[in-house]
């Protein structure tokens, strides 16, 4: 059930991001113009979903290791899309691509860390 969720994930951020070449605007300052534009707020969304991703990779639970294998596929995916779909070389697609390897990473090693925290402190009664 957990691959879906990833996998659904997946191919609703791919197919909006192919979406993202409009421009929302521009913000008008005093000194120059701040161009926002739909890639930026993918970059902006993923950073909230990583941040999350991470806090719930962090609470200790039994499909974690499952999770963080699933999260690799997912990273393996971004990166063989980046290398041999010729939409997909943009620059915001490469930070994706990262932002889903630092995610699959850090489960891995919180994962560890807190495996290794539990068989410490079983072997360590109070």
């Amino acid at each position: 059930m957990k691959f879906f969720n990833y996998f659904t994930t997946f191919l609703i951020v791919l197919g909006a991001y192919f979406a993202n070449q409009m421009d929302l605007g521009h913000i008008i300052f005093e000194k120059g113009t701040f161009n926002l534009r739909v890639s930026d707020l993918f970059i902006f969304g993923a950073l909230i979903c990583l941040f999350f991703e991470v806090v719930k990779s962090s609470i200790g639970s039994v499909g974690n290791v499952y999770e963080s294998m699933l999260s690799m596929f997912v990273s393996i995916a971004f990166l063989l899309l980046f290398i041999l779909l010729p939409l997909a070389h943009t620059s915001t697609f490469l930070i994706l691509t990262v932002m889903s390897f630092f995610d699959s990473i850090a489960g891995f090693i919180i994962t560890a860390n807190a495996a290794r925290r539990d068989i410490g402190m079983a072997s360590h009664p109070l």
